[in-house]
């Protein structure tokens, strides 16, 4: 008798084949918040749409919010901040067409607040970052369409100049705009953001540089100010968070080798040190400094490991 009903059972299960693998969906990118009352994860299907799903713990009711990609979670585990795609069938055209960059489907900035579950969305989203322990504070960049009323024609920009970047404050809505910002990033707290800007040639009010926000007082500092024929990197953080190293190419000669230093910025400082260059003492014979390896503190801060590699000669 057990035999004859697992046999039946098994005749009624659909054999497998190629025509069910575009049913099957993958799930990962789990975060839990630190009280434990929420969780997010994603759904992916073979090809389409996927879809966030934020999950109550305490009572299982559950919300989703679809084509969620890189979703990440406050410290304090209220809000979810996360990039939308667009549809993946407008992708699709867009590329069967060959629309060029600026053309394509642009993505949208989703700020989730998962005790409402409201969701407000800001359009043609660049990119967002947020410090690993943040609260109530990312910033991200956008690129809108050019202006072209009243035949208005789009501002040349420079090659590497930067653009907008908007420091948002999840808990009141308050945009705070840095002009001209090439690159940026959090301290791992979430409560200082390092940015680098790069105006447009032409500009005589803004200069190149280095420089820090905090953003529990809104205010900014230079760290370092610098040519535009020079170039500047994020520096990286002591764990006292009392020192900064970056590396920078100030050589501002026609040279193609890029003759690298790292400089050394703590309070107190005007602006940024130079402290290794390839004059440093003990550099092995024939080498130099290189910037393909992370600047590394020692736990204390007083030490500071970074890379150097062997001279190359073109032939």
């Amino acid at each position: 008798l057990m035999l004859i009903t697992f046999v039946a059972a098994s005749a009624q299960k659909k054999p497998l084949d190629h025509s069910v693998y575009d049913g099957w969906k993958s799930v990962g990118a789990f975060t839990m918040s630190d009280d434990g009352r929420y969780t997010i994860f994603l759904v992916n299907p073979q090809e389409g749409d996927n879809y966030m799903v934020s999950l109550n713990l305490t009572n299982l009711t559950k919300d989703s919010i679809a084509r969620v990609n890189a979703p990440k979670m406050t410290s304090d585990g209220k809000y979810v901040v996360a990039t939308i795609k667009p549809l993946f069938q407008q992708t699709r055209e867009a590329r069967i067409k060959k629309a060029k960059p600026d053309q394509m489907p642009k993505d949208t900035l989703g700020i989730y607040n998962l005790y409402t579950k409201e969701l407000k969305k800001i359009l043609h989203l660049k990119g967002f970052k947020m410090g690993k322990y943040a609260k109530d504070h990312f910033a991200f960049q956008t690129t809108p369409p050019a202006d072209t009323s009243k035949n208005k024609k789009p501002v040349k920009k420079d090659k590497d100049e930067g653009s907008d970047l908007m420091v948002y404050q999840i808990s009141t809505g308050r945009v705070d705009t840095l002009k001209y910002v090439s690159d940026y990033d959090f301290s791992t707290g979430g409560d200082t953001l390092f940015f680098v800007t790069r105006p447009n040639s032409k500009d005589s009010i803004f200069t190149p540089s280095l420089n820090m926000y905090t953003v529990n007082d809104r205010k900014t500092k230079s760290i370092y100010k610098y040519d535009l024929k020079q170039t500047v990197r994020l520096p990286i953080v002591s764990e006292d968070n009392k020192n900064f190293a970056f590396y920078a190419k100030l050589d501002t000669t026609k040279n193609k080798d890029k003759i690298i230093s790292i400089l050394h910025y703590k309070d107190g400082y005007p602006e940024a040190k130079i402290v290794v260059d390839n004059n440093l003492k003990g550099l092995p014979e024939n080498h130099r400094i290189s910037e393909n390896r992370a600047i590394q503190f020692n736990k204390e801060g007083s030490r500071l490991f970074f890379g150097n590699a062997p001279i190359v000669t073109g032939k």
